[in-house]
């Protein structure tokens, strides 16, 4: 394993470039294409068990569309800032893991789902690559944290490294939602190889200003584009940040809306896709294959 360390100003983190298991080529599903289906799926605030089976009802469609990867919002399992998310965190891998894992298995693809990492110096907002064979390939846990003067929330710990991953998808890294507002953070991955970023996230807003579109588009869905368009240019990637749906009825963000709005990008910094605003949707988008 080939490892490059590189410290920030803030947060001295560490970067590596990890391999994920088998190193041979991915054969994908669809010759000469790689569908990765964006899983834009209705979060429940502290309902695991309901939100599970929705990652199951998602993951069913996206094998049903002949899709390689699915991609799942952040923390979906527990949805963002769920008051029990320091008792119902679960480690990884762990059950939880496992379960994704039999649905990877049985649809024969990849998942990266956002889950609360439940870990002995506290718990982690990350995400998990999981293969087809149901195994953790990778994990990365969330490592830019507004700070709690702003967001009002103290949940989780801050991770300390960016890293990629060698997989039979190629060269592969995940950002968590925030971790995208760090100018750094999308080149470095870009530098460290990686092809495909996969952005699980956690958007939400007052439902009053979201029943207004032009403060919708302006304020929220532009923010998004101008961070993803021009980085997938400058590092020649593909980006595939993934938001819930539904409203937000605990912590202090109760009466917020997760609003949807899912976006691909190419590595020329196109638009290749976008989500229904505040509705379920599974986007499904396809790449070459080199």
């Amino acid at each position: 394993m080939r490892t490059l360390t590189i410290l920030f100003a803030v947060l001295a983190l560490s970067s590596a470039c990890q391999s994920a298991r088998p190193t041979e080529r991915y054969a994908p599903k669809n010759p000469g294409v790689l569908r990765v289906a964006m899983c834009q799926m209705p979060v429940v605030q502290g309902e695991p068990e309901r939100n599970l089976e929705t990652f199951e009802r998602f993951v069913q469609m996206a094998g049903a569309a002949g899709a390689d990867v699915a991609v799942f919002p952040e923390t979906a399992r527990l949805g963002w800032a769920a008051d029990e998310t320091r008792r119902m965190a679960t480690p990884i891998p762990g059950h939880v893991t496992e379960q994704l894992g039999r649905a990877a298995r049985r649809h024969r693809l990849y998942i990266v789902a956002g889950l609360a990492e439940k870990a002995p110096d506290g718990v982690y907002n990350s995400a998990v690559l999981i293969d087809p064979d149901g195994q953790v390939a990778f994990k990365h846990r969330k490592t830019w944290i507004v700070s709690r003067s702003v967001l009002q929330v103290d949940l989780y710990e801050q991770g300390r490294r960016l890293e990629v991953a060698q997989t039979p998808l190629g060269t592969v890294a995940t950002l968590i939602c925030a971790d995208n507002q760090r100018e750094s953070f999308l080149p470095t991955v870009a530098h460290l190889g990686a092809r495909m970023v996969f952005v699980p996230g956690a958007w939400a807003a007052p439902p009053e200003e979201l029943d207004q579109p032009e403060i919708f588009e302006k304020t929220y869905i532009d923010f998004w584009k101008k961070t993803f368009a021009p980085a997938s240019a400058r590092g020649k990637l593909y980006i595939f940040a993934v938001n819930g749906v539904g409203p937000m009825t605990q912590s202090p963000w109760a009466g917020r809306e997760f609003w949807g709005v899912s976006l691909a990008y190419g590595p020329d910094g196109t638009l290749l896709a976008i989500g229904k605003r505040r509705e379920e949707d599974l986007i499904v988008v396809e790449i070459p294959v080199e």
